[in-house]
C-alpha cells in the first residue's frame, strides 16, 4: 500500500507535467515560461518533493508548497517506508545507517500504510481542487474520494483510525 501510494502521487504528477508540456495549461491554468521550463529541463531528474512543490506552488498560485498538507506528512510519514521497500539494503546508504532501511522496511505496520494511502489520495485531490476548481469534477478526483471513502470506512471497522481522525 506504501509503494501503490508513491506511485499514485508520482504517476499523477508526471501526468500534470505532462498536459502542462503538451498545451500549455492545466485546467484552466495557463503554464508560465518559469514552470514550463522547469518540466521541460528538470523535471526528469528531480525528487519527488522537488516535483510536488513546483506543482503545487503553480496549482495554488503560490499559496502552497510541499512544506504544506498533506505534501508535507505525506513525505515525512512515507518516504522512509517508501525507500525499504524500494531500495532494500543492509548496507549504509548516504541517507542511510547500515541496517537503517531494513529497520524501516519490517517496521510497516497497517496504520502506517493506511496514512499513506490516504494522505497520497488527499494530495491529488487537492492538486485536482487547484487546477479543475471546485466545480470540476474528473475522473480521477471521483476515483480518488471514492477510494478514500472506503479506506475510511473499512480503516474504521478494524479500528485503525478512529472517528475524526484522517476522515
Amino acid at each position: 500500500m506504501v509503494s501503490a501510494s508513491f506511485s499514485l502521487v508520482e504517476a499523477f504528477v508526471s501526468g500534470l507535467f505532462f498536459i502542462a508540456l503538451s498545451t500549455g495549461a492545466l485546467g484552466s491554468l495557463p503554464c508560465n515560461e518559469e514552470f514550463l521550463r522547469y518540466v521541460q529541463n528538470k523535471e526528469k531528474g528531480a525528487t519527488l518533493k522537488d516535483r510536488i512543490h513546483q506543482i503545487a506552488m503553480f496549482a495554488s498560485s503560490g499559496e502552497a508548497d510541499s512544506q504544506s498538507d498533506p505534501f508535507r506528512t505525506f513525505i515525512e510519514v512515507g518516504k522512509r517506508y517508501r525507500d525499504a521497500i524500494h531500495h532494500t539494503t543492509p548496507f549504509g546508504r548516504k541517507d542511510a545507517d547500515p541496517g537503517e532501511r531494513l529497520l524501516a522496511l519490517y517496521a510497516v505496520k497497517s496504520d502506517v500504510a493506511v496514512l499513506c494511502a490516504l494522505l497520497s489520495l488527499d494530495s491529488v485531490l487537492m492538486l485536482s481542487q487547484w487546477i479543475c476548481g471546485q466545480e470540476s469534477r474528473t475522473e480521477i478526483a471521483d476515483s480518488c474520494k471514492e477510494l478514500r471513502d472506503k479506506i475510511v470506512n473499512y480503516s474504521l471497522e478494524q479500528g485503525l483510525l478512529t472517528a475524526g481522525e484522517n476522515a
